[in-house]
């Protein structure tokens, strides 16, 4: 869909190739997990997941 929500609300995480969203390579201990809940909240094709796996 390339809405670009997730790029503009937790850009450090989220980068626009294209029309489309890339995770940018990330340290783990370093993710606001609370910015990443709300972002997976905000994507309207429900498109984000995060596991700890």
């Amino acid at each position: 869909m390339g809405c670009t929500l997730c790029a503009k609300n937790y850009p450090t995480l989220f980068i626009m190739q294209g029309k489309k969203a890339v995770v940018k390579a990330y340290d783990k201990q370093a993710l606001d997990y609370e910015k990443l809940q709300s972002v997976i909240k905000a994507c309207p094709v429900h498109a984000i997941e995060y596991s700890e796996q």
